[in-house]
């Protein structure tokens, strides 16, 4: 075993660093004895890890987006929805608190799926709901699916018929979020819930202190809107979307 000075020697880094992993629980000591860490042969192979930088050029990507907001959610109780997981127990398994890790376990079923059901349609899903975050227990699901799947799934019967909400959402097109809202926010009946049409949304992106809505942002600043959009879905901001050059591919014959 070795003290926190010690090993912060061999593994060339300094002691706030290591105070620092191990609150962010990126890196654990062996034990504490009397408030003093101690470190064993596992740390100094897990350490070398943890100090490689992750190089892995998607962190503007909707898979590290997605990465990075079920770490908050269970990690940082400053989170909106930390209450509904981190709060009530809900971990993230140490290996998917890197995530090199986490795409060498979920990258590949992830691409299958967007294939097959597209980005707004996958979803990483816990399959037990009230289990942690890890590889076995996880999958990539369809908004449905993980609505059938959450704790508070209720069934609502309308003109006989009785489904659940997300079932409703898809069976009349009215987006689940919205059902939602009206049920639990404004206190509408399942009745006016269904019935009352959905305005259109007009969703304004803020650039240099102006809003426009993006097709205007890309009339303007003359750019392609099918490539800009998907910048925007893959959880890219406004500012690197409008400024980051798009690639023009010229294939020669």
């Amino acid at each position: 075993m070795y003290k926190i000075g010690k090993f912060a020697k061999l593994v060339g880094v300094t002691k706030p660093t290591l105070i620092r992993w191990d609150k962010a629980k990126k890196l654990l000591p062996a034990k504490r004895v009397n408030n003093v860490r101690f470190y064993g042969i596992a740390q100094l192979q897990e350490a070398k890890r943890v100090s490689l930088p992750d190089k892995h050029g998607m962190c503007k990507t909707r898979f590290y987006s997605i990465w990075s907001s079920m770490k908050d959610r269970v990690l940082n109780s400053n989170n909106t929805g930390y209450h509904k997981y981190g709060g009530r127990g809900i971990n993230l398994c140490k290996r998917w608190h890197r995530f090199i890790y986490f795409k060498e376990d979920m990258y590949e079923p992830y691409l299958k799926h967007l294939d097959k059901y597209g980005e707004s349609e996958t979803t990483i899903d816990r399959i037990d709901n009230d289990g942690n975050y890890c590889v076995e227990n996880c999958r990539w699901s369809t908004l449905e699916e993980q609505g059938n799947n959450t704790r508070k799934n209720v069934n609502f019967t309308y003109k006989g018929e009785t489904k659940a909400l997300t079932k409703w959402a898809r069976d009349t097109g009215i987006n689940h979020v919205t059902l939602y809202f009206r049920l639990n926010s404004i206190g509408m009946s399942i009745e006016e819930a269904l019935e009352t049409p959905v305005k259109p949304q007009i969703i304004l992106h803020e650039y240099k202190g102006r809003k426009q809505t993006l097709r205007d942002w890309c009339n303007e600043l003359n750019i392609e809107y099918n490539k800009v959009r998907k910048r925007i879905t893959a959880g890219w901001l406004i500012k690197d979307t409008l400024e980051t050059p798009i690639k023009v591919y010229n294939y020669r014959r």
